[in-house]
């Protein structure tokens, strides 16, 4: 149990949702680097195998997830028996559909509107997303609640908050592309870019992975040669991945009855963020496949993209794609086989740290997605890592 609630605390999309994908879909880009496999591999480390149903809000995801952590019967069940418990989804023949068969108990709508009120009445702008992104009680529709955040992403100066829109925005293109829900895409996406996110965060490599991404797509050499100078120039590659979490888990004032649902709303809140690597990881393999071939620039920019991304990210997945992608440019393994081995310590340290009886789980997870949010999910890792022990 305690090692499941860590792997959905960190796991990303893919592992939330991957479970219970078994049904007639559109085609999943190929996966041209193992960005998606850090967390496979971790997932089957752990013999995860939970089945999270897919919802159209955070906080219907958040309700699933409190289904799937329904306690045993000596086991606490730290609130989460109160929230909202969802039937496993239907596949209709167009898409997904998922019925919610109990609503959540007064004492839980009570909790979810104090973390609401707190978020949406904090000086920082983020936190004020966040309330948006975590929708408390499906106060919006899944819709307007994309559409609130693109509204506050337009008009932002902080990265954060544009950050947070886009990777919104691409979990909705993705529960549409792969009949996770009915329905479009919010036309309100339209109005975010890459360009503009990079433009918010210009020391951060990680936008311009999504504007090299675009560019490709558009077929637009000018902007992928423009996205390959900005990314060879990155003095870091930060995908503040527990950003969205440690805003939750600093409005969490004090253990209360309902401790558990919160901790599964902050799940349900992390299957939208942060945004992962785009599908076939940008062009880069292919621009630095075999040292460039031969094309002297290229060659020095993926030098300095592989060196920049291993050496300054706050995340485990950059680290280890990093890696990959050395070995695609020169066929120099060390890095992703340094990579893989920190992952697999620093997993083996977070389980053997992680208290088995679930309120206490609950607890230590709160707390490590604030210290995530506060000093990276990388340094985070590293500093439990060096004080808890190894597991037998």
């Amino acid at each position: 149990m305690a090692l499941a609630v860590v792997l959905l605390a960190g796991g990303g999309w893919w592992v939330v949702r991957a479970p219970m994908v078994d049904k007639p879909q559109a085609k999943v880009p190929e996966a041209d680097l193992d960005a998606m496999a850090l967390h496979a591999e971790i997932g089957r480390s752990a013999g995860l195998l939970m089945r999270v149903p897919a919802s159209p809000s955070g906080a219907a995801a958040a309700g699933a997830a409190s289904g799937a952590f329904g306690a045993s019967e000596h086991e606490a069940s730290c609130g989460t028996d109160n929230g909202p418990k969802y039937a496993d989804p239907v596949w209709d023949g167009g898409t997904y559909t998922v019925v919610q068969i109990k609503g959540a108990s007064p004492a839980v709508i009570a909790t979810q509107a104090r973390i609401d009120a707190a978020l949406r009445g904090s000086a920082d702008p983020f936190y004020r997303a966040v309330a948006d992104a975590v929708n408390a009680g499906d106060a919006r529709t899944p819709a307007g609640r994309v559409d609130a955040l693109v509204q506050q992403a337009v008009a932002t100066s902080d990265p954060r908050v544009y950050s947070l829109a886009m990777s919104v925005c691409e979990s909705a293109r993705m529960r549409v592309e792969f009949h996770l829900q009915a329905g479009a895409l919010p036309v309100s996406c339209s109005a975010l870019s890459a360009r503009r996110w990079a433009a918010l965060d210009p020391d951060n490599g990680f936008p311009w992975l999504w504007v090299l991404a675009q560019a490709s797509q558009a077929k637009d050499d000018a902007s992928s040669q423009d996205a390959l100078a900005h990314l060879a120039a990155a003095r870091r590659f930060d995908r503040h991945s527990g950003e969205i979490a440690g805003a939750l888990a600093s409005h969490v004032a004090a253990v209360d009855a309902n401790e558990g649902t919160v901790f599964v709303m902050t799940l349900g809140a992390t299957v939208d963020a942060p945004l992962g690597l785009p599908a076939g990881g940008a062009g880069l393999p292919d621009v630095c496949r075999n040292r460039a071939g031969g094309n002297a620039l290229h060659s020095a920019q993926c030098e300095a993209i592989t060196a920049a991304m291993f050496d300054n990210t706050d995340s485990l997945l950059m680290r280890r794609w990093a890696g990959t992608l050395t070995t695609h440019y020169n066929g120099d393994d060390s890095r992703r086989e340094a990579a893989l081995a920190e992952t697999k310590t620093l997993m083996a340290r977070l389980s053997a740290a992680t208290p088995d009886e679930m309120c206490a789980a609950h607890r230590f997870q709160m707390k490590r997605l604030l210290r995530s949010a506060q000093n990276g999910e990388l340094a985070a890792l590293r500093e439990l890592a060096a004080s808890a022990p190894a597991k037998p």
